[in-house]
Order: C-alpha cells, then sequence, then structure tokens
C-alpha cells in the first residue's frame, strides 16, 4: 500500500478506505493467472484489478502478455485510443 500512489490517493480522497483492501479477499496474484496456476475472474461479476507497483518494463511485458491472451481467447473489448 506505501508504494502504491493510486491507492494513497483514493484514500486521501475518501473514496477508498484505508485498510479496504487488505481486509478483503483480493484472490489471486496475477502471475498465477497468467500462468494458469489460479484462475483469473470465474463471472462477469467479479472485478479484476491489477495495481502495478513496479517499473515501466514490466508494466509493458504484462500488458502485451494480457493483451495476447485476451486475442487469443477471444475475450475483452479492443478500443482504439489513437482514433
Amino acid at each position: 500500500m506505501h508504494e502504491s500512489g493510486d491507492l494513497l490517493l483514493a484514500v486521501a480522497e475518501g473514496a477508498l478506505a484505508e485498510g479496504a483492501l487488505a481486509a478483503a479477499d483480493v484472490g489471486p496474484e496475477i502471475g498465477d493467472v497468467i500462468t494458469g496456476v489460479a484462475p483469473g475472474r470465474t463471472s462477469p461479476a467479479e472485478i479484476t484489478l491489477y495495481n502495478s507497483v513496479g517499473i515501466a518494463m514490466q508494466d509493458v511485458a504484462i500488458g502485451a502478455l494480457l493483451l495476447a491472451r485476451a486475442r487469443a481467447e477471444g475475450v475483452g473489448l479492443e478500443i482504439d485510443l489513437a482514433g
């Protein structure tokens, strides 16, 4: 929590209670979902949150893997941000 500026800002603005994520069932690590060790979402009602606190290259690499997997499985909605 101390490394995530996004979460700290949400707490400061009152949008998220401090400690809310620690008390919640946060589910598996993203790496376990990508490698198939753990399931990802099991219903449309579930929410997936990925908040990286690593280096930018890790974000780019995980983004590329997630995009390739979503395309291969025919899931998600692709949006053209350039147009």
